[in-house]
């Protein structure tokens, strides 16, 4: 792994990482992980890792910008415009080995869409069974969408949370899929 920047720990535990100079920032798609272990004055230890996120916010611009989701937890930021989150197949876990993702202003009204077609194992393409598939739930404001990439009658995989569709309610699936915004 590359090291991109420096850790510096203060003597009351708190830290601060600074980028080496030079690292261009819309190549990072990493994470730093530290290892580190607490020794109190009685001899006992406690080992943990700090595991920094180098990863940036990936904004959009005015237009119907299309961008793919990463391995690591991303937070969308797309203005506005009609865009495109595309999640596409990283590895053969419950998110397709993509991180648990925040998208900041998801608008239904400005025809926000969120594709998932590759992830979902043995699905027909129907919009009549994408619920088993797809669940969203209500939770502190936003709306969060769950998948399970075999569906309700596999057992592969496990629903998992893949977005966070912040200060957004969306009733149902029904509601998402009959705007255009989810296949």
């Amino acid at each position: 792994m590359v090291n991109t920047g420096i850790l510096t720990i203060n003597g009351q535990g708190g830290y601060t990482y600074q980028l080496n100079g030079g690292v261009n920032t819309d190549a990072i798609t990493s994470k730093e992980t530290f290892t580190y272990t607490l020794i109190s004055s009685d001899g006992g230890s406690s080992t943990a890792n700090l595991t920094i996120d180098l990863h940036p916010q990936i904004a959009g611009s005015v237009n119907d910008d299309s961008v793919h989701s990463t391995a690591y937890d991303d937070t969308f930021s797309m203005g506005v415009g009609a865009d495109t989150l595309v999640y596409n197949l990283l590895a053969d876990d419950n998110t397709g080995g993509n991180g648990s993702d925040i998208w900041s202003d998801f608008s239904v009204a400005q025809g926000d869409h969120i594709d998932v077609s590759a992830l979902l194992v043995g699905w027909n393409g129907s919009s009549d069974t994408l619920g088993n598939y797809i669940t969203l739930s209500y939770v502190g404001g936003n709306t969060v969408v769950s998948i399970d990439r075999d569906g309700t009658g596999g057992n592969t995989h496990q629903p998992a949370t893949l977005i966070t569709l912040q200060g957004v309610h969306i009733n149902s699936l029904d509601e998402l899929i009959d705007t255009n915004n989810s296949n």
